[in-house]
């Protein structure tokens, strides 16, 4: 039900990420969801940004999409997903983890 959907857009503020989020922000608003938010970039690195990750869980969403970033963040994918937040990440750098090892509501292509 994307009415009670209440999603959190977090790229890496690359050109790629950037243009991810902008797809993935497009993309959510045909679909009609219109409970979602661009995270505002801190730093410019592959990493998961921290304060994007404590937005995430203190302003209580329930999906988070991540562009270009986090594959390799399997502490900050599990803390999410430790507080029912449905992830999608959406990544093309390498990681040494298989997909088995990513929490059950986290999804990663």
């Amino acid at each position: 039900n994307q009415d009670a959907a209440k999603v959190l857009i977090i790229s890496d503020p690359d050109p790629d990420g950037a243009y991810a989020a902008k797809n993935g922000e497009t993309l959510l608003m045909k679909i009609g969801c219109k409970n979602y938010t661009v995270s505002r970039y801190r730093s410019r690195s592959h990493d998961l940004d921290a304060y994007a990750v404590r937005e995430c869980i203190q302003q209580k969403y329930t999906h988070v999409l991540i562009f270009d970033t986090a594959s390799s963040d399997l502490q900050q994918l599990q803390l999410l997903s430790s507080y029912g937040i449905h992830v999608l990440v959406l990544d093309h750098h390498v990681t040494a983890y298989d997909y088995g090892d990513y929490p059950k509501n986290v999804a990663i292509i």
